[in-house]
C-alpha cells in the first residue's frame, strides 16, 4: 500500500452504516427500486401458492391411497379434523424453504429477511397486555350481538389430541406468521405501499388465508387480529412478537373451546 493510500488523521473516515433497530436493513429509499422489490415480492408470493398448492395435493393423494374417502371439490373444507396437522405439515413444507430463499433476497441472512431478528424484552409484556385487551373486546362483541360460533369451531369441542393442538399453537403460528408478518411484511413496508397500505393488505390476505372455515364476520375478527399483531411487528421489528401473539390467542382458543367447550 502506498504511503498516499494511508488515511491521515484530517482525513475524513466513513462511518459505518446505521442498522436500524429492528435488526435488519431497510430497503432503499429509491421509488424505482421499491417498486421493484413490491412487483418482485408479488412473484414470490404466486409461488408460495402454487407450492401450497402442491403441497396439499400430495398429501390429498397420500389419503386416498391409504383409502380414507375424499371429496376433492370440498378439498381442504370438508377434511376430518383429525387431518389437519398432516395437511398443516404437507402444504407448509415446501412454502418454508421458499421462504427463506425469498427473504435471503431482500438483502442480509434470511433471518433477517423474515425478521427472526431479537426485540426488546420489555415489549413482551406490554402486548400480551394489548391481546388480551383485545380478545376480551372480541369476546364481548360476539356477547353483545348474539354471535353464533361457525361449524368449525363446534367441531374443535373436547377435540384435545396433542397433534391437533400442536397443530393450532404452534404451526399455524410460526408458518402464517413468518409469511405475512416475515417476508411479506418486510418486503412491503419500504415500499410504495407504506405502513398502512401493508398492514391492510397482509391482514386481507390473511383473512382470506381462512376463508371456507369461517364466516365473514370471523373474518373481520381475523381482520382486526392481524392489524394488531401488524402494529407488534412494526413496533417491535421482529417476527418473534407476532409468533408469540398469535400462538397466545390460539392457546387461549384451546383452551375455551377445545377444552372447556365455550362456544
Amino acid at each position: 500500500m502506498s504511503l498516499s493510500e494511508i488515511p491521515s488523521k484530517s482525513s475524513p473516515v466513513s462511518p459505518e452504516p446505521a442498522v436500524p433497530s429492528g435488526g435488519y436493513e431497510t430497503q432503499s429509499d429509491d421509488p424505482v427500486e421499491r417498486k421493484s422489490h413490491l412487483w418482485f415480492s408479488i412473484n414470490w408470493l404466486i409461488g408460495f401458492l402454487i407450492l401450497h398448492g402442491v403441497g396439499s395435493g400430495i398429501y390429498l393423494q397420500i389419503l386416498r391411497a391409504r383409502g380414507a374417502a375424499i371429496d376433492a371439490s370440498q378439498f381442504p373444507d370438508s377434511l376430518a379434523l383429525e387431518f389437519l396437522p398432516g395437511l398443516g405439515l404437507f402444504s407448509w413444507a415446501l412454502v418454508l424453504p421458499a421462504l427463506a430463499l425469498a427473504g435471503r433476497s431482500l438483502g442480509g441472512t434470511w433471518r433477517q429477511g423474515l425478521g427472526l431478528v431479537r426485540f426488546r424484552p420489555g415489549l413482551l409484556l406490554t402486548w400480551l397486555g394489548i391481546m388480551v385487551v383485545y380478545l376480551l373486546g372480541e369476546w364481548l362483541v360476539i356477547l353483545a350481538l348474539g354471535l353464533e360460533m361457525p361449524e368449525f369451531m363446534t367441531q374443535m369441542v373436547g377435540r384435545t389430541e396433542l397433534s391437533l393442538i400442536l397443530a393450532i399453537v404452534v404451526l399455524a403460528p410460526v408458518t402464517e406468521e413468518l409469511l405475512f408478518r416475515g417476508y411479506l411484511f418486510n418486503a412491503w413496508r419500504h415500499s410504495a405501499l407504506g405502513l398502512v397500505g401493508t398492514l391492510f393488505l397482509t391482514s386481507l390476505l390473511f383473512s382470506l388465508l381462512h376463508w371456507g372455515q369461517y364466516d365473514i364476520t370471523v373474518l373481520a375478527f381475523i381482520f382486526c387480529f392481524s392489524i394488531v399483531v401488524g402494529l407488534a411487528r412494526e413496533k417491535s421489528g421482529s417476527t418473534w412478537l407476532p409468533i408469540i401473539l398469535h400462538a397466545f390467542a390460539n392457546l387461549t382458543s384451546v383452551i375455551t373451546v377445545n377444552f372447556l367447550g365455550w362456544v
